[in-house]
């Protein structure tokens, strides 16, 4: 241990007395575990640590689902059989996503919902910050509905009163009392989703929703269960599937087809955690290069000063110090260094969730990855440390075995057989760092133009001045008809602002998140219940839709919004092309969907992208709106004169009926975003690591081309004793530098060209490789060898003949 402490002290020592060096090492060295730590900090939030609650690794989801759907959601009916019937279950509570209105003074506004049941708070307790959970007893009551708000749900929205008694709040027009207020930051195993309100399941049916999820036999909740002690994932699978079984025979369903099964909390859930694993594993082999680059610039840097050093090792060595112990001192050196960069990365990623916050999905459901500092993150935190202190002094320590001291301090340390070898060792850390960093340039580039095509792709109808206010009038105690008569109004009131030019109403807007509605459509009478049939991309849409989104009518008409039209429709042209390859669409008819209604094509639109760049444009199919439309979600879409109309169409609701909230208002550019956040993030990811790796190039081509201006002095001072001009050592030093970059250059254009052909084709918007992008790429790297030779190309030149030449 006493030697131990005089390595590090020495090496503090002499890491002191090189303080640009020590600087250089731990700057490098920063930037490459910086990077993987705050990588890291996302993985351990989404997978190793993806639910904070306590008990974790003794609770489970089940699911009751068939074998083409195995993750199926549940009724009510089925935590009743399972809490009747189980004998390997203590616990079984339900819940489901739900958004809900409230009265905010303001008019009501849209709050995220966990409906739970009772005993939902005994298997996943929360942190409170005021008050209790609400209990069976709560239910047992008649009255207001008792719920639990988040924290910032209650200083945000309902004023932090300290006696919830005197909390007075209305949801989707049921009175409510606030029995409690859950600590910021509870998620329970819900992913990031992060609820508003908990509600209690058993009272649903005040809250007037729709009637099927008041239906004890509607499959919307999830299951949660805690196993009782010594119960096993078969075993519980096994006790559960007769119970399921015939539960479905009660509710008419076929029973055969019914599967168990059984997660682990632990495990993380299977719909998200394998494509998580495939991502994250992706990022982490990403940013683990960036380390191994910081790794091979930092091999470099030592090898380099490690020459100069080779005379005061030798004398070490002749004094008695083994070769272990040498070895010894160059690792407490190397560790010393890479402790102060892990310190400060630790630092770094303990400010993820501000780093990344900009990254988060673009979506109004509340979220938030949880980013800690836990034994998990410190272990390996320590094991990166570790990673950047041994490798960098591998080929330094492996040198040293090979020198022969006596021959060092008798002819110097230019005489010595490696010195050679050491050069091209650093020859070769600077070709693996140049053909990283080039391949991250250029995949940073190829995604970065894949995000420019998105942003500025002709998609086939205008986003600018265009806003879209979602509602959902059925969930806020409105019929079909009610609500028809709403979204009438809603179109008279907004149409007469004189700053809306056009204002339509549809089923869904474009960048609507759920699934499409995609129908088959027969024009010769084929049943497609048999034979496979074209298919569509449906919208319902008044006739102004057209004229809302400027989605041009290539030929015929639009249809009319009156009896004699409910049977037209408008395709668009790729529908066209399908259904009728060689004739005229206007005027033909064919049968749409399971119940074969005939329609009539009375007009055929311009075709949309959607973003979908490098495949040819879907089939889509407008119709007009029917009053089951308008007995769920629906979209109205307003134009402004050079002005996004949001706050119109807030006012006009409002106006209309306070108690109903947007589900959704937002600008047409910024429901763009969540389609565009794949390629955003990987924009953000391959620039981030692309800009890191050619910092350290640079930074490592400054320390090598630096320690190997101060090797060769005496020849600069020979060269200018003989004729040489400062300009020319110059030119000699970045010439130097160029030699060293072009062979890493060489293999990592190859290695960008081979991973383009595998990931460009996944991008939107790039169609076949740009040899603008690897030009871009080269220049890049030249531009920065340039500049980090610099520096030290002035040096050589200002070299004093007579100095160097007498010393």
């Amino acid at each position: 241990m006493r030697g131990l402490l005089t390595d590090f002290t020495h090496a503090a020592r002499g890491l002191r007395h090189r303080p640009g060096y020590s600087a250089i090492i731990v700057l490098t060295l920063a930037l490459g575990l910086g990077v993987n730590t705050v990588a890291f900090s996302v993985v351990n939030a989404l997978l190793l640590k993806p639910f904070h609650v306590a008990n974790a690794d003794k609770i489970g989801w089940v699911f009751i689902g068939t074998a083409g759907d195995p993750l199926a959601l549940s009724s009510a009916n089925d935590i009743d059989a399972i809490r009747r019937g189980a004998g390997t279950l203590d616990q079984v509570a339900g819940g489901g996503r739900l958004a809900v209105g409230y009265d905010s003074g303001n008019g009501a506004e849209q709050a995220w919902a966990q409906v739970a049941s009772a005993n939902f708070f005994e298997i996943v307790p929360p942190p409170m910050r005021r008050g209790r959970t609400f209990s069976a007893a709560d239910l047992a009551a008649t009255g207001a509905v008792p719920i639990v708000v988040s924290e910032q749900f209650w200083q945000r929205k309902l004023g932090a009163a300290a006696d919830l008694s005197t909390l007075r709040v209305a949801f989707d027009r049921t009175p409510v009392v606030v029995v409690g207020v859950v600590a910021d930051g509870y998620q329970a195993p819900i992913g990031v989703f992060e609820p508003d309100v908990w509600f209690p399941v058993e009272r649903v049916a005040a809250l007037g929703l729709d009637a099927a999820r008041q239906s004890t036999d509607s499959a919307w909740l999830g299951l949660l269960a805690r196993p009782k002690p010594g119960a096993t994932k078969e075993a519980i699978e096994a006790d559960l599937g007769p119970i399921a079984k015939d539960n479905a025979t009660r509710a008419g369903r076929t029973a055969d087809d019914v599967r168990v099964r059984f997660v682990w909390l632990r495990e993380g859930h299977p719909e998200l955690r394998g494509p998580l694993v495939w991502v994250a594993g992706g990022a982490m082999a990403g940013v683990g290069v960036v380390l191994l680059i910081a790794c091979f610039n930092v091999a470099g840097l030592v090898l380099s000063r490690s020459h100069e050093r080779q005379r005061e090792l030798s004398v070490r060595a002749a004094m008695g110090a083994g070769r272990w112990r040498l070895a010894r001192h160059l690792l407490a050196e190397n560790l010393l260094l890479a402790l102060l960069a892990g310190a400060a990365a630790v630092g770094v990623s303990a400010f993820s969730g501000q780093i990344l916050q900009g990254l988060s999905l673009p979506a109004p459901i509340p979220q938030r990855l949880h980013f800690a500092i836990d034994g998990i993150h410190i272990a390996v935190s320590f094991a990166l440390v570790l990673i950047a202190a041994v490798v960098p002094a591998l080929v330094p320590i492996w040198r040293l075995s090979r020198q022969d001291p006596i021959a060092t301090l008798r002819l110097g340390p230019s005489s010595v057989v490696g010195t050679r070898g050491q050069a091209r060792a650093g020859r070769w850390f600077v070709a693996a760092q140049v053909a990283g960093s080039t391949a991250f340039l250029v995949m940073a580039l190829l995604v970065v133009q894949s995000f420019r095509a998105s942003a500025s792709a002709d998609l086939g109808f205008a986003t600018d001045d265009v806003a879209v206010l979602d509602i959902d009038p059925a969930q806020h105690t409105y019929t079909a008809s009610t609500a028809r008569t709403l979204a009438a109004d809603l179109l008279t009131r907004v149409g007469q602002d004189q700053r809306v030019a056009t204002v339509a109403l549809a089923s869904r807007a474009p960048f609507a998140v759920g699934y499409p509605d995609l129908r088959r459509l027969s024009t010769d009478g084929r049943d497609c219940q048999a034979v496979d049939c074209p298919t569509a991309t449906t919208y319902a849409v008044g006739p102004e839709y057209f004229d809302a989104l400027r989605i041009p009518i290539r030929d015929g008409r639009v249809f009319r919004d009156d009896v004699g039209d409910r049977d037209a429709v408008v395709i668009s042209e790729a529908a066209a092309l399908a259904l009728w390859p060689n004739q005229r669409a206007i005027g033909q008819t064919f049968r749409e969907g399971q119940d074969r209604r005939s329609r009539v094509v009375v007009g055929v639109a311009g075709d949309l992208t959607l973003m979908a760049f490098g495949a040819s444009p879907r089939p889509v199919l407008y119709r007009p709106m029917e009053e089951a439309d308008f007995g769920k979600m629906f979209a109205v879409i307003a134009r402004g004169r050079a002005t996004e109309p949001t706050q119109i169409l807030r006012d006009a609701l409002h106006a209309l009926d306070r108690r109903v909230p947007p589900a959704s208002l937002q600008t047409l550019n910024d429901r763009k975003a969540l389609p565009m956040w794949p390629v955003t993030v990987a924009a953000a990811f391959f620039t981030t690591c692309g800009v890191l790796a050619c910092t350290m190039v640079a930074v490592g081509l400054f320390g090598l081309t630096y320690y190997t201006v101060r090797r060769r002095l005496r020849e600069f001072g020979v060269r200018l004793a003989i004729g040489a001009t400062p300009g020319d050592l110059g030119r000699l030093v970045m010439t130097d530098a160029l030699r060293l970059l072009a062979p890493g250059l060489a293999v990592g254009v190859l290695l960008a060209f081979g991973l383009t052909r595998l990931i460009g084709a996944q991008l939107p918007g790039i169609q076949g490789l740009s040899p603008a992008i690897f030009v871009a790429a080269i220049a890049m790297q030249i531009g920065v060898t340039l500049l980090a030779s610099w520096s030290p190309a002035r040096r050589a030149g200002r070299v004093d003949p007579l100095t160097v030449l007498r010393e």
